[in-house]
């Protein structure tokens, strides 16, 4: 009998932010809403980046802002494709 195939795992994600001002070159915006739902991403995808940003902030005293970022979004580009492999909404 061959071995039982592993279930696939995805996860949904949703976003909602709230502001009741931005401010863009002196120019003032709002209220505004923001809201997005991503669904079927890889589940193990999505805990190898949230494993690299816990090591990324781990060097926040060390690093840069802009250091921080780049580093992030550098591992964000790494995984994006098998984050992006079970066809997300």
């Amino acid at each position: 009998m061959p071995p039982a195939k592993r279930p696939e795992i995805t996860l949904t994600a949703w976003v909602a932010m709230r502001t009741d001002q931005v401010k863009v070159n002196e120019m003032s915006y709002g209220p505004a809403v923001f809201e997005m739902q991503l669904r079927n991403l890889d589940a193990a995808s999505v805990a190898s980046l949230q494993d690299s940003a816990r090591e990324i902030q781990a060097q926040s005293r060390e690093q840069s802002a802009e250091r921080l970022q780049s580093m992030m979004l550098a591992r964000l580009g790494e995984v994006l494709p098998d984050l992006l492999k079970k066809s997300p909404k």
